[in-house]
């Protein structure tokens, strides 16, 4: 089977040319193509195991950065000017209580 799709150049150049049977309508396409709309997911929304993997990976990224970082003196000296290993180490420990509790929380309500 073959199929044709027509276009009608000739007509849609032609009703361009004349506009003066057709109202005028102005829209800002700039306004709309550009415009974004950013709608956060509510913390309750998110399953608990989608949370306990987020909270995971989170770990993973700091433990990889610091092998990393411990890889070169001058990124150790740079890390422990900027208090980084100190703010890495709080964060950890929130993180990991934070997993404890959904993993409890887990596990009262499978």
């Amino acid at each position: 089977m073959v199929c044709f799709l027509f276009v009608p150049a000739a007509y849609s150049q032609e009703k361009k040319a004349d506009n003066s049977t057709f109202p005028k309508i102005e829209t800002n396409l700039r306004s709309k193509s550009t415009q974004t709309t950013t709608i956060a997911q509510p913390a309750s929304d998110i399953s608990n195991s989608t949370k306990i993997d987020q909270l995971k990976e989170h770990l993973n990224a700091i433990e990889e950065k610091k092998k990393w970082i411990l890889q070169d003196p001058q990124r150790i000296q740079e890390a422990n000017e900027s208090g980084w290993f100190d703010q890495m180490k709080k964060t950890s420990e929130e993180i990991t209580l934070q997993l404890k509790e959904l993993v409890e929380l887990r596990s009262e309500h499978p």
